[in-house]
């Protein structure tokens, strides 16, 4: 858990050695040893880690207070091309191995859907806003398993043959309500 608490950038290394640290006073004597080592593998994070974590904090804080951010973003589409706008985070979630915020954008004027790792910046700002009362994420989120969002029409049945660890993997995992 803590190396995965790090990988994802959400809380900083020393306030998960802190945290740790905490943990060891209430350990019997011959758990210590355990406890040592894992927090000498918590390591220093690196910058990739640190920004992740930098943005996660504004984007909390924004979401907390309900004040607006700008941020610098990276399409993954369009090459890569950069673009200013401010969001209105309704929602900070994880989502495979990294984080996405759901938010209201200025520059497309509707709700979208945000990976962390491609905001280049975040700054908090004092312009504040609301969640609209309707505004409801499951719904915003539809049944695209997490990949596609906003289809419409009926379900269809899809049968997928698989064999081997994938077959594994996926029996196992579900991606949206309407599997």
């Amino acid at each position: 858990a803590l190396r995965l608490a790090l990988s994802t950038g959400a809380v900083d290394p020393p306030v998960l050695g802190a945290a740790l640290a905490r943990t060891e006073a209430a350990l019997p004597e011959s758990f210590l040893p355990l406890a040592r080592s894992l927090t000498h593998a918590l390591g220093a994070a690196g910058p990739e880690s640190k920004h992740r974590a930098a943005i996660l904090g504004t984007l909390h804080t924004a979401l907390v207070a309900r004040r607006c951010v700008r941020i610098e973003y990276e399409t993954a589409s369009r090459g890569g091309q950069r673009s200013e706008r401010v969001i209105r985070p309704y929602a900070v979630e994880p989502e495979g191995q990294g984080w996405m915020v759901t938010a209201a954008d200025s520059l497309r004027g509707e709700v979208r859907d945000f990976r962390i790792d491609r905001m280049l910046s975040a700054e908090l700002l004092e312009e504040r806003y609301e969640i609209p009362p309707d505004f409801d994420l499951e719904e915003y989120r539809g049944s695209g398993w997490g990949v596609l969002r906003g289809m419409t029409g009926p379900p269809q049945h899809v049968v997928l043959r698989l064999t081997g660890a994938e077959a594994r993997r996926l029996r196992d995992q579900r991606y949206d309500k309407s599997q």
